[in-house]
C-alpha cells in the first residue's frame, strides 16, 4: 500500500544521503517481501492479490520475495524460512527489514520482538508528520486507491462515507477522514491502499 511505497522512498533517500550508496546499488540491493494466503492468493488487509504485487516489483524493477502463509504453520517461521532461502541464494548474512509503520507502537512492539532476530528492522516512516508523508506521495505521481475498508466502520461510531473501495487516497479524503474521526492515513485500520507504480 502506499505506506509501504512511502518507506521504499524514505529509505532509499536515507540511505543515498547517510551511506553515500548511488542509485543503482541500492536497487540491487532491495527485495520487496510479502506474505500472501497461499490457498486465496490475497494480501491480507489489503485486499489485493499476489498478482497486483508482482505486478509493483515489475513495474519498480525490484526482486519480489512472496511468502504464502498455510493454516498450521507459524507466521514468522514462514518469514524466517524465506529469508534462508535469500540468504542461500544471495549469500547474504545480515538483512534490514523496512516496513511502513507509521505510529502504532503496539504495532512496531510486535515486530521488534517477533521479527527483530531475522535482521535490522527499520522505520523510516515512524512518527513523520501526515503533511510530510502525503507531500512526498504527491511528489512520487504515484495514485493510490482504496482497496479493503471494511474496518472501518467497526472501528469508529461515526461512519466516513468518502471511504470506499476504488476511490483514490487524496487531499480530500484525508480532509472527510478527519471529519469523521477517522485517521486521515488509515493507520489505524479504517482503509487499506494498493500504489499504482505500473
Amino acid at each position: 500500500g502506499k505506506d509501504s511505497f512511502l518507506a521504499l522512498r524514505q529509505w532509499i533517500a536515507l540511505k543515498r544521503r547517510e551511506d553515500k550508496i548511488e542509485w543503482e546499488e541500492i536497487l540491487d540491493r532491495i527485495i520487496l517481501l510479502t506474505s500472501f494466503d497461499g490457498t486465496t492468493k490475497r494480501i491480507a488487509h489489503q485486499d489485493t492479490t499476489i498478482d497486483d504485487a508482482r505486478r509493483q516489483a515489475k513495474a519498480l524493477g525490484l526482486s519480489l520475495l512472496a511468502v504464502p502463509l498455510h493454516p498450521g504453520k507459524e507466521y514468522v517461521k514462514s518469514i524466517d524460512e524465506a529469508l534462508d532461502f535469500v540468504r542461500t541464494q544471495q549469500g547474504a548474512e545480515t538483512f534490514s527489514l523496512v516496513f511502513g509503520d507509521l505510529r502504532l507502537e503496539v504495532v512496531k512492539d510486535w515486530r521488534d520482538n517477533y521479527l527483530g532476530h531475522l535482521g535490522r528492522l527499520e522505520y523510516p516512516l515512524f512518527g513523520v508528520d501526515y503533511d510530510e508523508l502525503f507531500h512526498d506521495l504527491q511528489l512520487s505521481g504515484v495514485p493510490c486507491t482504496i482497496t479493503s475498508c471494511e474496518f472501518g466502520k467497526d472501528l469508529h461510531e461515526r461512519a466516513c462515507e468518502e471511504v470506499y473501495v476504488g476511490r483514490e487516497f487524496d487531499a480530500e479524503l484525508r480532509e472527510a477522514c478527519v471529519e469523521c474521526g477517522w485517521d486521515d492515513f488509515g493507520e489505524d485500520g479504517e482503509f487499506h491502499t494498493v500504489a499504482r507504480v505500473w
